[in-house]
């Protein structure tokens, strides 16, 4: 018997439940997928955050670790550095023809003329120092009787027994360099800062006997001099210390040492000489760690862990140099270092608080990481600096107006061309770094910053400077009147002197490196360019480096003995090719003409130049005219001896012919606006600029 129909109403129920247990068993297993995906993926993010807080600390650890000796490696090189040009000046002066002419005159000169020759002498070592941060000098005969001095009064005072004996030791030992001490150590009743002695024995001629150059140097100007070359992390502590545990540098930190009573005299606001590095921990007042050490065994060679002389928790490296019994620590408080990890531990947080989010949020935060990570590395592409126009072109690089990410600041940016890449070249970029950020003088540029970008180009950021060339100035007006001429000259000389005086040849003077602009209302102020083709007469290792067979520099401007022989470099180059500028800036003419390089450099080995009272417009001082023409002479020996003689002719020339600030002002209010609008004006989008390097 057949069984009767359900009614309709049933079997629509039915099918309904039916579909609703069937959709609920393919829910379930999409459900679980879901929620294992969630659970792997928490596992892992939980392994990976784990993972890299434990590599990331290690990181950071192992990057300050680096920085630090970093740090000490480059005032290491610094000391060396700032001791050689210190003892090269000395002998320089001991070595005076001048000097040495004197001190015989002075031997067998009377009472009254004997006085006049002391007082030469004295002003031709001060006009020698002028150029250095010497606090002083003192020139004794053997007898310890003074001769000559920055302070006229010690002048014939006889010093104690104990001062000329330690000069004595002093001029004798590898580096002719004291140890520091307190002035009155070495000249009784004197107000003077903690000093360093460099002593030079200086031989007369004839065997009539010697005298010693003594030159006083202060202590905190020189280390600071010395630390301000390589400035460190405002986490990182850098300290000098000598063999007894006296701090004998300037710290920083003088206010919070003097709140912790760490200073022998309070009342003596400086460090130097004035803390005693102690062991907080030892009852019996040792040194601290670093100082034992170095004192007993020598150098670190790892990151050590230790108690600082302030009673922090430290982690450092440090040397001793047994010839200048002087220590060098650097250490970077390890709290300090722990705190830059907390945005890390943060991450870890953000990170397990992503365990509840979905397959898809995580997917979208990793898109955005991705474009963060895009927008990062464009940023980095030449480091902390945004490229906005190309404003010069260099001998192995473009320069480019750029603005620092985070100080704003307006800033010239060299870049090194890519097509020139060569370990030579690469040396050569770094040399000019290094060399220039060496200088100080005024009419010199200054450099801020180097680094290398991730896809290995080179830069360097130097202070921008708003003005115009020598070169455009000529090319727009033609020849310069005498007096601005005087002037311009005077400002580059004191570049190149501050530069000869540290063994620097510029070896490319010439207009288009020759700057004039307005800077905090000064007109006309000079600033010297591109020392990239710098060479340090005085280092052996750089004069390897610059030694190529080729020439080097600008044909117009390059002396004949360098298109001879590549490799002869002195100031006199230097000196010829600030002549051919003169003669470009008064006659508005190069001093020698040519189709090509090749021409130009044969007309300079065999031809005289037109003399410059033919060539200029108006008539000039006779004495600038022979300047001018002595300055490129061809035979070296016929030029100025050094760049102190140029100034002693200019100086009372410019008296005479004076450029004063108010024509200065007059004319660039008047004629100066075509020429700065050259240089708002970029020369090449900055798309195609960089396509170009």
């Amino acid at each position: 018997m057949a069984k009767p129909p359900l009614p309709k109403q049933l079997q629509q129920r039915l099918v309904r439940t039916y579909a609703k247990i069937d959709n609920t068993h393919y829910q379930r297993p999409r459900r679980l997928a879901f929620y294992r995906h969630i659970a792997i993926t928490s596992i892992i993010l939980i392994a990976l955050g784990l993972f890299l807080r434990f590599h990331l600390i290690e990181a950071a650890e192992d990057l300050f670790e680096s920085k630090i000796k970093q740090q000490l490696d480059s005032q290491s090189a610094a000391l060396k550095f700032w001791l050689k040009t210190e003892t090269n000046l000395a002998t320089r002066i001991a070595s005076r023809h001048r000097v040495l002419k004197l001190l015989q005159q002075i031997e067998s000169a009377s009472v009254t003329k004997k006085a006049e020759l002391q007082k030469s002498l004295s002003e031709i070592v001060d006009q020698e120092l002028s150029f250095s941060d010497s606090a002083g000098f003192l020139i004794i005969n053997k007898d310890g009787y003074v001769v000559a001095s920055t302070n006229r009064g010690h002048i014939n005072q006889q010093l104690p027994r104990a001062s000329v004996r330690l000069i004595e030791v002093v001029s004798e030992s590898t580096f002719r360099l004291s140890e520091v001490m307190h002035s009155d150590d070495f000249l009784p009743d004197q107000n003077l800062p903690p000093i360093l002695l460099i002593a030079t024995r200086i031989e007369q001629m004839e065997n009539r006997g010697y005298y010693y150059l003594v030159e006083l140097l202060d202590a905190s100007i020189e280390f600071n001099a010395i630390t301000s070359l390589y400035r460190s992390d405002e986490q990182i502590e850098m300290y000098y210390f000598n063999s007894d545990g006296l701090m004998i540098s300037e710290s920083p930190l003088l206010a919070e040492i003097k709140q912790r009573g760490l200073l022998l005299n309070d009342q003596i606001n400086s460090t130097i000489l004035n803390v005693k590095l102690v062991d907080p921990v030892s009852k019996s007042q040792l040194p601290i760690f670093p100082v034992q050490h170095a004192l007993s065994i020598g150098n670190a060679t790892k990151f050590e862990h230790y108690r600082s002389y302030r009673d922090e928790d430290v982690l450092g490296v440090w040397i001793w140099v047994d010839e200048l019994n002087i220590g060098l620590v650097v250490e970077v408080n390890k709290e300090e270092m722990l705190q830059l990890l907390s945005p890390l531990l943060f991450t870890e947080l953000m990170m397990f608080a992503l365990l509840t989010l979905s397959a898809i949020a995580m997917v979208i935060y990793q898109m955005r990481l991705r474009r963060l990570d895009d927008q990062v590395n464009a940023f980095e592409k030449l480091g902390q600096y945004k490229l906005e126009k190309k404003i010069g072109e260099g001998g192995i690089g473009s320069v480019y107006l750029a603005q620092h990410a985070l100080l704003r600041r307006p800033t010239a940016l060299k870049v090194l061309k890519r097509s020139l890449l060569s370990e030579e070249v690469i040396d050569r970029f770094e040399l000019e770094v290094q060399q220039t950020a060496l200088l100080g003088h005024p009419n010199t540029i200054q450099v801020y910053d180097y680094g290398l970008s991730p896809d290995g180009t080179f830069y360097y950021a130097m202070e921008y400077v708003r003005g115009f060339t020598l070169a455009d100035y000529i090319s727009e007006f033609g020849a310069m009147p005498q007096e601005r001429v005087i002037a311009i000259l005077l400002q580059v000389c004191g570049s190149l002197a501050e530069a000869h005086s540290r063994g620097l040849i510029h070896r490319d003077i010439k207009p288009p490196n020759i700057m004039l602009s307005e800077q905090g209302g000064i007109f006309d102020h000079v600033k010297v360019l591109d020392f990239g083709l710098v060479k340090d007469i005085s280092d052996p290792e750089a004069t390897q480096l610059t030694q190529t067979q080729s020439i080097a520099g600008t044909p117009s401007y390059i002396a004949p003995e360098r298109l001879q022989d590549p490799k002869i470099c002195d100031p006199r180059t230097d000196i010829y090719a600030l002549g051919a500028v003169a003669y470009n800036m008064l006659s508005g003419k190069d001093l020698f003409t040519g189709t090509n390089a090749l021409q130009i450099a044969l007309a300079a080995l065999k031809e005289k130049p037109v003399p410059i009272t033919e060539v200029v417009p108006s008539p000039i001082e006779a004495k600038l005219a022979a300047l001018v023409m002595q300055c490129v002479s061809r035979e070296p020996a016929q030029r100025p001896r050094d760049i102190f003689e140029i100034i002693e002719i200019l100086e009372p020339l410019q008296r005479i012919h004076p450029w004063s600030q108010q024509h200065a002002k007059n004319w660039w209010q008047k004629y100066s606006s075509p020429l700065l609008s050259k240089q708002e004006t970029s020369k090449e989008p900055i798309s195609e600029a960089l396509n170009s390097l």
